[in-house]
């Protein structure tokens, strides 16, 4: 109840106790809900992920809260880079040093053990920590769009050619009715960002997006927003070096991903995009 609590609880205060209490509590069920308490609150303290080394290291009921709260730290005081030890600013004894270089191959072995919620969890930490590179999904498919111009299909943002002038290789339709292109992953799967290459018809591509919203979720009829980017104009020209955009995501999880163009570079007939 006190966890459920403290994931309401907006200001800071909490983190200290918590990692005090997820490390030093003899009892595995308040470890536990310490652990989901601290992958919730505002301030973790900026020695979380150090602390939790001795917990990462053990299989048990807590490895997957455990990665989930120092995944949460890392993000809040964005310690990415372990190797240069960046934002960490904590004294380490040699113990801890060893531990920490050893926890590249302490993530990979986790996401090998075949725990599917500790595997995600290990996953997600280890991009965060850049200790894995993010791949391209693969068998994605268009589940559906707004609308579509004839010559202009939906499916066309998957055909992997961005970087053509023609209309048949690029997605559009017209502008009266609202963006949007939902996305199905085939299973549930870890997004890390999307890359967008944007409308590419030469002369015409103000047609293009500016704003765009990014939706993730297990159905259609249950998604949430997870991020909010720009999309920069296409040189509307071919054979140009590559003019995509990343819009991160904060590590979400879901089979869907549903984009919604909020707005154009400047109004017109129809807008879309080229993948």
């Amino acid at each position: 109840d006190a966890v459920s609590e403290l994931g309401k609880f907006t200001g800071p205060g909490a983190g200290k106790p918590l990692l005090e209490l997820a490390v030093g509590a003899d009892d595995s069920a308040q470890r536990s809900a310490a652990l989901a308490g601290l992958g919730q609150v505002v301030d973790p303290p900026r020695h979380t992920l150090v602390a939790l080394l001795p917990l990462l290291e053990q299989d048990g009921e807590e490895l997957t809260s455990a990665l989930q709260a120092a995944r949460h730290a890392v993000t809040v005081h964005r310690q990415f880079d372990l190797l240069s030890r960046r934002g960490l600013d904590v004294e380490l004894s040699p113990q801890q040093e060893q531990s920490l270089a050893s926890l590249p191959v302490r993530l990979k072995a986790i996401i090998a053990s075949g725990s599917e919620e500790a595997a995600t969890a290990a996953k997600i930490l280890a991009c965060a920590t850049r200790q894995l590179e993010p791949q391209p999904l693969e068998g994605v498919k268009v589940a559906r769009a707004v609308a579509e111009a004839e010559n202009g299909p939906a499916a066309a943002v998957l055909d992997g050619v961005w970087n053509s002038v023609e209309l048949n290789t690029m997605w559009r339709h017209p502008i009266n009715q609202q963006s949007m292109i939902e996305l199905d992953l085939g299973k549930k799967q870890l997004v890390t960002g999307i890359r967008i290459w944007n409308f590419n018809e030469p002369s015409n591509s103000h047609r293009g997006w500016k704003d765009v919203h990014i939706y993730v979720g297990d159905s259609p009829a249950r998604m949430r927003l997870v991020s909010k980017g720009i999309v920069p104009r296409a040189p509307g020209a071919a054979e140009t070096v590559d003019y995509s955009t990343l819009v991160p995501i904060d590590f979400a999880q879901g089979r869907y991903v549903r984009l919604v163009g909020k707005s154009t570079w400047q109004p017109e007939s129809h807008t879309g995009l080229a993948e």
